[in-house]
């Protein structure tokens, strides 16, 4: 997304640069960033003094107007400050993730979004729900916008039976069991614990099935213990960044997330062929209701509701299948593309523009 946002600054003659928070450091992507030419550094602190001055350093390199995008949080108040008294910059929050409902997270909440929030030029959210949390807390009327997530379709293709087969040779699965795939870096939010017991029910149900989760192993490990989970029927997978073999692997990716805003991995899941049981949360229905491979379970789903909805994809045929794989990547194709996300993102940059005569950097 980042890589995509960048050519298109490039291609309209932008000067720009990315830069991150310390916990990117030894991230491999930062290798395609390299090999693309785009500029990026790395804040030596996540503190938000030095984010406000590392910020405002970079604005004093240039005389030239400016567009500040931040996303997720770390950059949000920094960007807001290092602009005060710079009439030419103008600056973007981009809001991912769901909101605590705490009186403290409340109050959080409500003095950022009106008091900082006032000289954001957009608040860009990636869900319905959120675009009315973010209004609610206190930001300014109409500046508040939607903007779902998109993927690069076409480092998604529908897998083939081929790569099906490769994908779970490499990842130590056998050829026989159905397949279902689980991310679970954050175990609780992931819904890890849906996951695994739905694995238990089909198996006691006598589904010959596989669970592979990723990321948490020692929580996926904890949790398979406790539900007598074989090692060989619940695998657990370190993360990494490259994710397609985990979609190619899967017959099922299951999404049991009980809270989330657009999920990427959905996407690209749907992108890659194969079939989605999700959780009820705005950004999986948004996605649910237009894709028929897709199975929906309530947030406060169990066991047998996530068993069920996954046992309802595995029966159907395998011409079924194959046309609900084809339909859900075209409509991926057709409306959460990212070449089209792109330019509706540089349409809000040029609207900017207009306003401020600012350009990216």
């Amino acid at each position: 997304m980042l890589r995509a946002v960048m050519a298109a600054a490039e291609q309209r003659g932008w000067s720009r640069e990315l830069v991150f928070g310390p916990v990117a450091r030894d991230r491999a992507w930062l290798d395609e960033l390299r090999a693309d030419g785009i500029p990026f550094r790395i804040a030596p602190s996540a503190s938000r003094p030095q984010l406000r001055r590392l910020v405002a350093s970079l604005l004093d390199e240039s005389d030239e107007p400016a567009i500040l995008h931040t996303h997720f949080t770390t950059f949000d108040v920094p960007s807001v400050r290092a602009v005060r008294g710079r009439g030419k910059a103008a600056v973007f929050w981009h809001v991912h993730t769901p909101h605590g409902n705490s009186p403290w997270l409340r109050a959080r909440n409500l003095f950022k979004y009106a008091v900082p929030g006032r000289r954001v030029e957009r608040i860009l959210c990636v869900s319905t729900d959120l675009v009315d949390v973010v209004a609610k807390r206190g930001a300014p009327l109409g500046r508040v916008e939607y903007l779902p997530n998109a993927v690069e379709v076409d480092r998604f293709p529908l897998a083939s039976q081929a790569e099906r087969e490769q994908a779970r040779r490499e990842l130590g699965l056998p050829p026989g069991p159905s397949v279902l795939v689980h991310f679970g870096w954050d175990w609780e939010r992931k819904g890890g614990d849906v996951f695994c017991a739905a694995v238990a029910r089909l198996r006691g149900s006598g589904r010959e099935v596989v669970g592979l989760t990723v990321g948490s192993p020692d929580r996926a490990a904890q949790t398979a213990r406790r539900l007598g989970l074989a090692a060989d029927v619940l695998r657990v997978q370190e993360a990494r960044d490259d994710v397609r073999g985990f979609y190619c692997a899967a017959d099922v990716f299951v999404a049991s997330s009980r809270a989330e805003g657009t999920p990427y991995s959905v996407l690209e899941a749907v992108s890659s062929g194969a079939a989605i049981v999700a959780s009820e949360i705005p950004g999986h229905v948004e996605i649910g209701r237009e894709v028929p491979g897709c199975r929906m379970i309530p947030l406060d789903a169990d066991a047998d509701a996530a068993a069920a909805a996954v046992g309802a994809l595995l029966d159907r045929t395998a011409e079924q299948a194959g046309g609900d794989a084809r339909a859900g990547h075209q409509w991926v194709r057709s409306n959460r593309d990212l070449a089209a996300w792109t330019e509706a993102l540089m349409r809000c940059y040029e609207a900017a523009q207009a306003r401020h005569s600012a350009r990216w950097v």
